[in-house]
């Protein structure tokens, strides 16, 4: 269920103004932010072996953007089933829309992948589209699913779980080599940023509708 805290618009500004600042910085290659990227790279390399590199590819392969967007798809097809149809449409478009704003940014950046990767990666860099979705994704679980559950211990083992998942894909994609530091905390800032942006649109929309309803039975 979402829940309206009136600081969604400050939130969401908030969030894309940090986005903006660090894309800017990716996009001028500034020295100190890439001498921080390659320290963290550098400290990775040194944790490599192969049962990590194993573990570490079945996380980016399940954390995929392809897998997220499609759970989040399947994820608002059953809301929609289930007569939940403002949060299910709500949750269908945002992903759709964000997914695409991520992918048109990549474009703009256009930041190559670092070296040496551990394992097959494409496109751009920034931000990551592992980090992004999952971010996304989970953020949208929290909102419209675990917060729904009545027993509060279960909600709090939940977002540790889908807090400590999120974790485990940006570590992969640093670990793997397919993302710089950068990349993953852009990813998340992006994420954030939608998600505040749609709650806004999404409560102004409903405001609007309710106001529309209400003059209408005023007149009748």
């Amino acid at each position: 269920m979402l829940v309206k805290t009136n600081r969604e618009g400050k939130m969401a500004t908030l969030y894309l103004a940090l986005f903006a600042i660090l894309a800017v910085l990716v996009k001028v290659h500034a020295s100190w932010l890439y001498h921080c990227d390659d320290m963290v790279t550098s400290f990775f390399d040194t944790l490599v072996s192969p049962g990590k590199t194993t573990f570490f590819k079945m996380v980016t392969t399940i954390g995929s953007p392809m897998c997220d967007f499609a759970i989040g798809i399947i994820i608002a097809l059953v809301l929609i089933a289930r007569h939940d149809f403002q949060h299910g449409i709500f949750m269908g478009i945002t992903l759709i829309i964000s997914n695409g704003v991520a992918v048109i940014i990549k474009h703009i950046i256009k930041r190559p992948r670092p070296t040496m990767r551990l394992a097959p990666a494409h496109g751009y860099s920034f931000p990551s589209g592992h980090v992004f979705g999952t971010t996304l994704l989970m953020i949208m679980i929290i909102a419209l699913v675990i917060k729904k559950l009545h027993n509060n211990s279960i909600q709090v083992v939940a977002i540790c779980l889908a807090t400590l998942w999120t974790l485990l894909v940006l570590l992969s994609r640093i670990y793997l080599r397919a993302h710089y530091l950068s990349d993953t905390l852009g990813a998340i800032l992006l994420a954030a940023g939608c998600w505040e942006l749609a709650k806004w649109l999404y409560f102004k929309w409903q405001a609007n509708h309710q106001n529309s309803i209400n003059h209408y039975r005023a007149r009748s």
